[in-house]
């Protein structure tokens, strides 16, 4: 068996010395989840900005204005 393998579940083998690999300190990842958070911000603002929009054209569409860009001469909403 490999030194590599041996160790407290093979039967007694004396465990290899296998040097520790010193890991850097975790750093933290604040700019991540900063990152991610004003994302999220933004795809809201976005949304809130679009369903906003539509309404208003939703709005206007139904209610025009005499001089609105949706009379025509013709048109049996808009009052001469």
């Amino acid at each position: 068996m490999s030194p590599r393998y041996a160790g407290r579940h093979s039967a007694g083998a004396e465990p290899a010395e296998v040097p520790q690999a010193q890991a850097p300190p975790a750093r933290p990842r604040v700019w991540r989840k900063v990152a991610v958070w004003v994302g999220l911000a933004v795809c809201v603002a976005f949304t809130v900005v679009v369903v906003v929009s539509l309404v208003g054209l939703l709005h206007d569409v139904d209610h025009p204005d005499n001089d609105g860009w949706l009379c025509s001469a013709d048109s049996s909403t808009c009052r001469p």
